[in-house]
């Protein structure tokens, strides 16, 4: 399997997907949805577990909410997404996306290569079967309106 690039997506700008193969070549799709259901995003679930050398096949952006803050005081930059296939199930992973150690702690989408300039917090663990949808109630912490998770076998509309 050839590398997988960060997807980013901007909230204001238009859809990605992005896509690996799975070992049971069934096509199995996290799909993310903003707070008013409008897609943000799309990713193919993995055969591996997540690692902290694991590239994320998408990440959003917020671009227009640059004022949320982690309890600890960093900026809240954006959210990254992993899956994992767990027999029937996917394991989905949510990751708030924060400036790294020694970085400025703003909002730093607007520079560079933007995956050295983040780091990632996990907030959140799924366990979804097909077809099943949920909030991802974790952001409410943040002050951001929560966004949703569905796992599906076809590309949304």
């Amino acid at each position: 399997m050839g590398r997988i690039v960060m997807a980013l997506c901007l909230v204001s700008g238009g859809v990605l997907y992005s896509q690996a193969p799975n070992q049971s070549n069934a096509l199995r799709l996290v799909v993310v949805r903003d707070s008013r259901g409008v897609v943000q995003g799309a990713f193919q679930t993995r055969p591996q577990p997540y690692a902290a050398t694991s590239h994320l096949p998408l990440g959003v952006a917020l671009p227009k909410e640059r004022d949320h803050h982690t309890e600890d005081g960093l900026v809240v930059n954006g959210f990254g997404f992993y899956a994992w296939d767990e027999g029937e199930d996917a394991h989905v992973r949510v990751f708030v996306l924060l400036p790294a150690p020694g970085e400025e702690n703003r909002y730093l989408w607007t520079a560079g290569n933007v995956e050295e300039l983040l780091q990632r917090r996990p907030i959140a663990d799924y366990k979804l079967k097909l077809g099943e949808k949920c909030d991802i109630s974790e952001m409410k912490k943040l002050g951001i309106s929560p966004m949703s998770l569905q796992l599906d076998s076809k590309l949304p509309k």
